[in-house]
């Protein structure tokens, strides 16, 4: 499949440890929604575990793993790019992929995601398919 989305912050920074939190508080939530439901909801919200390479090299970024057979792997990581017109000035992003192998429901779960961290951050969220959801004020 390998496919990418971007979440384009404006006037912000980011880093490794904040995208883990957001994943943590998405974890919550959907945890709250299960015990509100009397459902073991966040098994099938949240089927991923989180982990980071050790050999990371010059970027960050996290890998969530399913044992589910049903879900494989989403990659997230951070990085900065060039804001067009502007001379050395750089816009940082979270880039959120899947890997050859990760599969359609692994596509809804990782647009889910990118969605909440792109409320959450105020940014410009470009889905997979290419199209823009704006999320700044």
């Amino acid at each position: 499949m390998s496919l990418r989305s971007y979440i384009r912050l404006q006037n912000q920074t980011i880093s490794i440890e904040e995208v883990q939190k957001m994943i943590d508080d998405y974890r919550q939530s959907v945890q709250k929604t299960g015990k509100q439901l009397d459902y073991s909801y966040e098994e099938k919200a949240f089927p991923y575990s989180i982990f980071t390479p050790e050999n990371q090299g010059s970027g960050e970024c996290l890998y969530l793993s399913s044992k589910d057979p049903d879900y494989h792997l989403i990659r997230i990581g951070i990085g900065e790019e060039p804001i067009p017109g502007m001379k050395g000035d750089l816009s940082p992003y979270i880039e959120i992929s899947l890997e050859r192998n990760s599969t359609f429901a692994d596509k809804g779960k990782a647009n889910e995601l990118a969605k909440y961290m792109a409320k959450k951050k105020q940014g410009d969220l470009q889905l997979f398919n290419g199209r823009i959801m704006h999320f700044h004020k």
